[in-house]
Protein backbone atom coordinates (compact mmCIF):
# COMPACT_ATOMS: atom_id res chain seq x y z
CA UNK A 1 0.00 0.00 0.00
CA UNK A 2 1.80 3.09 -0.97
CA UNK A 3 2.23 6.04 1.52
CA UNK A 4 0.00 8.70 2.18
CA UNK A 5 1.69 11.94 0.91
CA UNK A 6 2.96 14.06 3.99
CA UNK A 7 1.21 17.48 2.54
CA UNK A 8 -2.21 15.15 2.48
CA UNK A 9 -2.03 14.17 6.31
CA UNK A 10 -1.45 18.01 6.65
CA UNK A 11 -4.36 19.34 4.92
CA UNK A 12 -6.62 16.43 6.14
CA UNK A 13 -5.62 17.82 9.76
CA UNK A 14 -6.16 21.60 8.64
CA UNK A 15 -9.23 20.43 7.75
CA UNK A 16 -10.42 18.62 10.85
CA UNK A 17 -9.23 21.84 13.00
CA UNK A 18 -10.98 24.22 10.74
CA UNK A 19 -13.91 21.89 10.91
CA UNK A 20 -13.92 22.07 14.63
CA UNK A 21 -13.37 25.77 15.00
CA UNK A 22 -16.74 26.10 13.13
CA UNK A 23 -18.23 23.70 14.79
CA UNK A 24 -17.55 25.39 18.45
CA UNK A 25 -18.04 29.14 16.63
CA UNK A 26 -21.73 27.61 15.63
CA UNK A 27 -22.48 26.41 19.21
CA UNK A 28 -20.96 29.48 20.55
CA UNK A 29 -23.41 31.94 18.37
CA UNK A 30 -26.59 29.57 19.09
CA UNK A 31 -26.01 30.33 22.38
CA UNK A 32 -25.37 34.25 22.02
CA UNK A 33 -28.62 33.94 19.49
CA UNK A 34 -30.97 31.97 22.38
CA UNK A 35 -29.66 34.29 25.02
CA UNK A 36 -30.41 37.02 23.02
CA UNK A 37 -33.92 35.56 22.26
CA UNK A 38 -34.91 35.18 26.05
CA UNK A 39 -33.74 38.87 26.91
CA UNK A 40 -35.53 40.37 24.69
CA UNK A 41 -38.76 38.23 25.36
CA UNK A 42 -38.35 39.60 29.18
CA UNK A 43 -37.51 42.93 28.17
CA UNK A 44 -40.92 42.87 25.63
CA UNK A 45 -42.72 41.41 28.46
CA UNK A 46 -41.51 43.90 30.96
CA UNK A 47 -42.62 46.60 28.65
CA UNK A 48 -46.50 45.47 28.10
CA UNK A 49 -46.25 45.25 32.24
CA UNK A 50 -45.07 49.29 32.96
CA UNK A 51 -47.75 50.54 29.74
CA UNK A 52 -50.19 48.21 31.23
CA UNK A 53 -50.08 49.82 34.89
CA UNK A 54 -49.80 53.34 33.69
CA UNK A 55 -52.57 53.10 30.97
CA UNK A 56 -55.32 51.34 33.02
CA UNK A 57 -53.91 53.28 36.35
CA UNK A 58 -53.44 49.89 38.54
CA UNK A 59 -53.30 50.36 42.22
CA UNK A 60 -49.30 49.69 43.13
CA UNK A 61 -51.32 47.25 45.65
CA UNK A 62 -52.58 45.47 43.04
CA UNK A 63 -49.66 45.01 41.26
CA UNK A 64 -47.01 47.34 41.21
CA UNK A 65 -45.03 48.33 38.07
CA UNK A 66 -41.56 47.07 37.41
CA UNK A 67 -39.84 50.20 37.83
CA UNK A 68 -41.31 50.88 41.30
CA UNK A 69 -40.23 47.16 41.76
CA UNK A 70 -36.62 47.81 41.02
CA UNK A 71 -36.49 51.18 42.72
CA UNK A 72 -37.90 48.84 45.83
CA UNK A 73 -35.13 46.44 45.33
CA UNK A 74 -32.19 48.98 44.77
CA UNK A 75 -33.44 51.09 47.88
CA UNK A 76 -33.80 47.64 49.85
CA UNK A 77 -30.80 46.12 48.46
CA UNK A 78 -28.73 45.48 51.63
CA UNK A 79 -32.24 44.62 53.71
CA UNK A 80 -33.39 41.98 51.54
CA UNK A 81 -29.77 40.73 50.67
CA UNK A 82 -29.56 39.32 54.37
CA UNK A 83 -33.07 37.71 54.01
CA UNK A 84 -31.66 36.04 50.91
CA UNK A 85 -28.75 34.65 52.41
CA UNK A 86 -30.61 33.07 55.26
CA UNK A 87 -33.19 31.02 52.51
CA UNK A 88 -30.01 30.24 50.73
CA UNK A 89 -28.33 28.77 53.47
CA UNK A 90 -31.84 26.99 54.23
CA UNK A 91 -32.28 25.84 50.72
CA UNK A 92 -28.19 24.41 50.51
CA UNK A 93 -28.33 22.56 53.69
CA UNK A 94 -31.97 21.25 53.10
CA UNK A 95 -30.93 20.17 49.78
CA UNK A 96 -27.42 18.79 50.51
CA UNK A 97 -29.19 16.58 53.38
CA UNK A 98 -31.53 15.33 51.12
CA UNK A 99 -28.62 14.44 48.10
CA UNK A 100 -26.71 12.59 50.86
CA UNK A 101 -29.98 10.40 51.86
CA UNK A 102 -31.59 9.96 48.36
CA UNK A 103 -28.21 8.80 46.72
CA UNK A 104 -27.24 6.53 49.93
CA UNK A 105 -31.25 5.27 50.29
CA UNK A 106 -31.42 4.90 46.46
CA UNK A 107 -28.37 2.55 46.41
CA UNK A 108 -30.07 0.10 49.06
CA UNK A 109 -33.47 -0.05 47.18
CA UNK A 110 -31.88 -0.66 44.28
CA UNK A 111 -29.91 -3.51 45.48
CA UNK A 112 -32.43 -5.00 47.46
CA UNK A 113 -35.84 -6.07 45.33
CA UNK A 114 -38.01 -6.60 47.66
CA UNK A 115 -37.35 -3.90 50.21
CA UNK A 116 -38.00 -1.30 46.97
CA UNK A 117 -41.13 -3.63 46.37
CA UNK A 118 -42.31 -2.87 50.08
CA UNK A 119 -41.30 0.50 50.88
CA UNK A 120 -42.23 2.08 47.57
CA UNK A 121 -46.22 2.99 48.40
CA UNK A 122 -44.70 4.69 51.56
CA UNK A 123 -42.27 7.00 49.76
CA UNK A 124 -44.87 8.26 47.38
CA UNK A 125 -47.65 8.79 50.42
CA UNK A 126 -45.24 11.10 51.54
CA UNK A 127 -44.56 12.54 48.52
CA UNK A 128 -48.02 13.10 47.95
CA UNK A 129 -48.58 14.69 51.04
CA UNK A 130 -48.67 18.67 50.57
CA UNK A 131 -46.47 20.25 52.19
CA UNK A 132 -47.90 23.02 53.54
CA UNK A 133 -50.32 20.45 55.79
CA UNK A 134 -46.98 19.05 56.89
CA UNK A 135 -45.37 22.40 58.27
CA UNK A 136 -47.60 22.74 60.92
CA UNK A 137 -46.77 19.59 62.46
CA UNK A 138 -42.91 19.85 61.57
CA UNK A 139 -43.27 23.20 64.20
CA UNK A 140 -44.65 21.32 66.74
CA UNK A 141 -41.99 18.14 66.44
CA UNK A 142 -38.68 20.68 66.28
CA UNK A 143 -39.86 24.10 67.54
CA UNK A 144 -38.86 27.24 65.87
CA UNK A 145 -35.66 27.93 64.60
CA UNK A 146 -33.68 25.88 61.89
CA UNK A 147 -34.72 22.51 62.33
CA UNK A 148 -38.71 22.53 60.86
CA UNK A 149 -36.93 24.81 57.85
CA UNK A 150 -34.50 22.05 57.02
CA UNK A 151 -37.07 19.41 57.53
CA UNK A 152 -39.41 21.11 55.16
CA UNK A 153 -36.76 21.56 52.36
CA UNK A 154 -35.35 18.17 52.71
CA UNK A 155 -39.08 16.68 52.24
CA UNK A 156 -39.58 18.90 49.27
CA UNK A 157 -36.24 17.90 47.08
CA UNK A 158 -35.92 14.20 48.56
CA UNK A 159 -38.18 12.22 46.51
CA UNK A 160 -37.31 13.00 42.94
CA UNK A 161 -33.41 12.62 44.23
CA UNK A 162 -34.24 9.17 45.40
CA UNK A 163 -36.44 8.01 42.35
CA UNK A 164 -34.04 9.39 39.84
CA UNK A 165 -30.91 7.94 41.46
CA UNK A 166 -32.59 4.75 42.01
CA UNK A 167 -34.20 4.67 38.28
CA UNK A 168 -30.43 5.30 36.88
CA UNK A 169 -29.31 2.25 39.10
CA UNK A 170 -31.98 0.21 38.04
CA UNK A 171 -32.66 1.00 34.23
CA UNK A 172 -29.86 -0.95 32.89
CA UNK A 173 -29.23 -3.43 30.22
CA UNK A 174 -28.55 -6.63 31.80
CA UNK A 175 -25.98 -7.81 28.78
CA UNK A 176 -23.58 -5.37 29.76
CA UNK A 177 -23.52 -6.30 33.00
CA UNK A 178 -22.82 -10.05 31.48
CA UNK A 179 -20.20 -9.25 29.26
CA UNK A 180 -17.83 -7.29 32.09
CA UNK A 181 -18.20 -10.24 34.25
CA UNK A 182 -17.05 -12.90 31.78
CA UNK A 183 -14.41 -10.16 31.13
CA UNK A 184 -13.17 -10.82 34.42
CA UNK A 185 -14.59 -7.63 36.38
CA UNK A 186 -15.18 -8.09 40.37
CA UNK A 187 -19.02 -6.84 41.38
CA UNK A 188 -17.18 -3.24 42.72
CA UNK A 189 -15.57 -2.54 39.55
CA UNK A 190 -19.07 -3.32 37.77
CA UNK A 191 -20.90 -1.37 40.62
CA UNK A 192 -18.65 1.43 39.91
CA UNK A 193 -17.93 1.40 36.39
CA UNK A 194 -21.33 0.37 35.07
CA UNK A 195 -24.02 0.71 37.62
CA UNK A 196 -22.65 4.39 39.21
CA UNK A 197 -21.37 5.89 35.69
CA UNK A 198 -25.24 4.72 34.16
CA UNK A 199 -26.64 6.58 37.40
CA UNK A 200 -24.78 10.00 37.11
CA UNK A 201 -26.92 11.47 34.75
CA UNK A 202 -30.25 10.57 36.29
CA UNK A 203 -28.90 11.78 39.75
CA UNK A 204 -28.16 15.23 38.19
CA UNK A 205 -31.72 15.06 36.52
CA UNK A 206 -32.60 14.80 40.43
CA UNK A 207 -30.38 17.19 41.80
CA UNK A 208 -31.86 20.05 39.44
CA UNK A 209 -35.45 19.22 40.14
CA UNK A 210 -34.72 18.71 43.50
CA UNK A 211 -32.61 22.04 43.77
CA UNK A 212 -35.84 24.08 42.73
CA UNK A 213 -38.33 21.89 45.23
CA UNK A 214 -35.77 22.81 48.12
CA UNK A 215 -36.38 26.83 47.54
CA UNK A 216 -40.40 26.14 47.22
CA UNK A 217 -39.74 24.04 50.84
CA UNK A 218 -37.74 26.78 52.44
CA UNK A 219 -40.20 28.93 51.52
CA UNK A 220 -43.20 27.45 52.90
CA UNK A 221 -41.43 27.00 56.32
CA UNK A 222 -40.71 30.64 56.51
CA UNK A 223 -44.27 31.58 55.86
CA UNK A 224 -45.38 29.08 58.83
CA UNK A 225 -42.61 30.59 61.45
CA UNK A 226 -39.98 32.16 60.75
CA UNK A 227 -38.28 35.60 61.58
CA UNK A 228 -35.88 36.23 58.82
CA UNK A 229 -35.31 34.69 55.05
CA UNK A 230 -37.34 35.74 51.87
CA UNK A 231 -40.68 33.93 52.53
CA UNK A 232 -40.81 36.08 56.19
CA UNK A 233 -40.47 39.24 53.98
CA UNK A 234 -43.20 38.25 51.66
CA UNK A 235 -45.79 37.94 53.87
CA UNK A 236 -44.61 40.79 56.41
CA UNK A 237 -44.97 42.76 52.85
CA UNK A 238 -48.20 41.79 52.63
CA UNK A 239 -49.84 42.49 56.11
CA UNK A 240 -48.21 45.92 55.28
CA UNK A 241 -49.45 46.32 51.94
CA UNK A 242 -46.16 46.55 50.72
CA UNK A 243 -46.68 44.44 47.17
CA UNK A 244 -43.67 46.05 45.47
CA UNK A 245 -41.58 44.65 48.50
CA UNK A 246 -43.19 41.30 48.12
CA UNK A 247 -42.14 41.12 44.33
CA UNK A 248 -38.53 42.15 44.94
CA UNK A 249 -38.38 39.33 47.50
CA UNK A 250 -40.13 37.14 44.81
CA UNK A 251 -37.37 38.11 41.97
CA UNK A 252 -34.84 37.12 44.43
CA UNK A 253 -36.34 33.88 44.63
CA UNK A 254 -36.37 33.72 40.78
CA UNK A 255 -32.49 34.80 40.86
CA UNK A 256 -31.58 32.25 43.38
CA UNK A 257 -33.54 29.51 41.74
CA UNK A 258 -32.14 29.82 38.20
CA UNK A 259 -28.60 30.64 39.76
CA UNK A 260 -28.36 27.22 41.33
CA UNK A 261 -30.46 25.40 38.89
CA UNK A 262 -27.49 26.36 35.85
CA UNK A 263 -24.35 26.17 38.97
CA UNK A 264 -25.51 22.50 38.68
CA UNK A 265 -25.83 22.13 35.00
CA UNK A 266 -22.68 23.65 34.88
CA UNK A 267 -21.44 20.97 37.43
CA UNK A 268 -22.74 18.33 35.33
CA UNK A 269 -21.18 19.37 31.68
CA UNK A 270 -17.70 19.76 33.65
CA UNK A 271 -18.01 15.88 35.94
CA UNK A 272 -19.93 14.15 32.63
CA UNK A 273 -18.16 15.25 29.64
CA UNK A 274 -18.95 11.80 27.96
CA UNK A 275 -22.54 12.50 28.36
CA UNK A 276 -24.65 13.77 25.04
CA UNK A 277 -25.93 17.02 25.00
CA UNK A 278 -27.94 19.44 22.13
CA UNK A 279 -25.67 22.23 22.95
Amino acid sequence: MPPVPEGHSATASNGWEESRRHSTRGRYTDKYIQVGWCLGFVGLLLTFWQAATYVFAINPYILPSPLAIGHTLIVSMGFLTRHMLVTLAETLLGFALASVVGVLLAMVLAHFRRLREASYPVLIFVQTTPKVALAPVLLVWFGYGWLPKLAMTFLAAFFPILINTMAGLTNIDEELIYLTRILGASSTQIYRKVRLRNALPFMFAGFKVGMTLAIIGALVAEFVSADRGLGYIIVTAQGQFRTDLAFAAIFLLAVIGLGLFYLLEAAEKFLLPWVPRDT
